[in-house]
């Protein structure tokens, strides 16, 4: 029996579909789609430019916000809000916007990091604020004002398992309630 060649393309390209949607759940776009609609629910409104990372086992979303205002990340609404929804939350610790200086790159920078954590149901959620300035000695402060900042914005959603939840938390500096 011989198949024409439009019949033999659409059984080629229904084969494909079927090992396509049946294939391995542990697949990363199996995995991640339900993973991103997660992390977006933590983007701001008001965020442009989100923008998926690539290459990473998890659902990382970087953004930008207007002015850099980061207080929306981490606002009492926000936790209010997520409070809501049943996540166990994790909050920035007042002195959590730790300022450091960071020599091992040159020039040298002044970096300062604020985020917040959240989990539930096996998921767990870092908000993440990172700023990067010049490290400015206080003859180049007279001459310039203020450094430009560079602000990296970003929301993780990954699977979990509970117990990890606490030393997340502490590695972006926030506490749990």
């Amino acid at each position: 029996m011989k198949i024409s060649t439009p019949i033999l393309l659409v059984i080629i390209a229904a084969a494909a579909h079927l090992l396509i949607s049946c294939g391995d759940n542990n697949a990363p776009d199996a995995v991640n789609d339900p993973l991103k609609a997660v992390a977006l629910q933590f983007v701001p409104q008001q965020a442009t430019e989100v923008a998926p990372a690539e290459g990473v086992p998890w659902v990382q979303l970087n953004f930008k916000l207007a002015g850099n205002s980061v207080e929306v990340l981490f606002s009492d609404s926000r936790m209010a809000w997520a409070k809501g929804e049943g996540w166990r939350i994790c909050r920035p610790l007042a002195e959590a916007d730790s300022q450091f200086e960071d020599r091992t790159v040159t020039p040298a920078q002044q970096r300062s990091q604020m985020g917040a954590v959240f989990f539930r149901a096996g998921i767990l959620v870092v908000v993440s604020a990172l700023q990067t300035a010049p490290l400015v000695s206080a003859n180049d402060a007279n001459d310039s004002g203020h450094p430009a900042r560079f602000t990296q914005l970003m929301v993780i959603a990954r699977n979990a398992e509970a117990n990890v939840v606490e030393d997340t938390a502490s590695s972006v500096g926030a506490k749990c309630e």
